[in-house]
């Protein structure tokens, strides 16, 4: 009987001290989950906005002394949303699988600190031992650090951020931030058409000659598209500076339109597009700009009002504009020469 009560005194010793690990065990821990940054030091930030999940860094020296936590915008839709909800999927996976193994190490060492407190038992000849094995622990790994090819510094509060492309606003203060990235914008499309021949061979080598030729084409076109709509929004933001827009309605589009536009600028500053370029410059860009509506309207197929607007004898009625690399950065030098002047103006 001695012999009986000894051994279930014994067997009890495991339980009190597994259900002792199971209160620990329950308790709320924290976890520090350190993410990766990109040799620059910069963050992968993603916009929780479902119409949007824009992909962008930030520098984390800012984004933890100049980024609120109660609000931060994207910087492509101006999406606002507090701190935390703005982890790129792969750091969602990388938290999740951190914060799985640190919870396999917290049970492992509570469960195992149980065992070790508790006593073997013998039932006869018989001896049995508790043992634990966690299960395996996933490896944690960094952040992607994809290169966004563009830097930014917002005017206001000089928060340092990054794109793959235009952005608008700073992610720490919500200011349109169109003006001081516009000359990167323009600089990130004459990098892009200079690259353009290397990046139809590796395209050619992986989907054929017929298909890199056609998005080479593509690629080009688009340029026109991006070039009058980067333009478009930094004329409006910077005509919106003058004391004299305020008593100004503005139509839609109405910076899309050289002569429309021009004539604005004359009302508000005494100068219009004329005042900025020279005549062949001026032609050339408005050229340019109905090469840009032809593409977007009739798929870049030539009518009588090209031909009348633009005063281009290349083309007749029914054929398809082709657009070249040294188009795009004439168009390009072009815009930068009359965007200069405008920022001249306004001073």
């Amino acid at each position: 009987m001695r012999r009986t009560s000894r051994m279930k005194r014994r067997r009890g010793d495991i339980f009190r001290e597994l259900h002792r690990a199971m209160d620990q065990i329950e308790k709320p821990q924290t976890t520090s989950v350190p993410f990766a940054v990109d040799e620059a030091g910069f963050i992968d930030r993603q916009c929780p906005g479902t119409q949007c999940r824009g992909h962008f860094k930030i520098l984390e020296a800012d984004w933890y002394e100049k980024v609120s936590d109660d609000q931060v915008y994207c910087p492509f839709c101006h999406h606002g949303a507090d701190a935390d909800a703005w982890h790129t999927e792969e750091q969602l996976r990388h938290l999740g699988e951190a914060v799985n193994a640190d919870m396999h190490r917290h049970v492992d060492r509570e469960i195992g600190a149980a065992v070790r407190r508790s006593r073997p038992t013998r039932i006869g000849p018989i001896k049995l031992t508790t043992r634990y094995r966690s299960g395996a622990i996933p490896p944690v790994r960094p952040a992607e650090a994809t290169a966004l090819r563009q830097e930014f510094s917002c005017d206001e509060c000089d928060c340092r951020y990054a794109s793959l492309g235009s952005s608008f606003f700073c992610p720490a203060c919500g200011h349109d931030a169109v003006l001081a990235n516009f000359p990167n914008t323009l600089e990130t499309i004459r990098k892009g058409v200079r690259a353009l021949p290397a990046l139809q061979q590796t395209f050619a080598e992986r989907h054929g000659a017929d298909d890199a030729v056609d998005w080479g084409r593509y690629m080009l076109e688009l340029q026109l598209e991006r070039l009058v709509g980067a333009f478009e929004k930094f004329s409006k933001t910077l005509f919106e500076r003058l004391p004299a827009a305020a008593g100004i309605r503005l139509e839609r589009g109405v910076f899309q339109r050289i002569d429309d536009a021009s004539k604005l600028w004359k009302r508000a500053t005494g100068k219009g597009y004329e005042d900025l370029l020279t005549p062949a410059d001026l032609q050339r860009l408005k050229l340019y700009f109905e090469r840009r509506h032809k593409r977007v309207h009739t798929d870049g197929v030539v009518d009588r009002k090209y031909i009348n607007v633009s005063r281009d004898p290349t083309y007749q009625e029914g054929q398809r504009l082709v657009i070249r690399a040294e188009d795009v950065l004439e168009f390009v030098d072009l815009i930068e020469k009359l965007a200069n002047g405008l920022r001249a103006l306004v001073r």
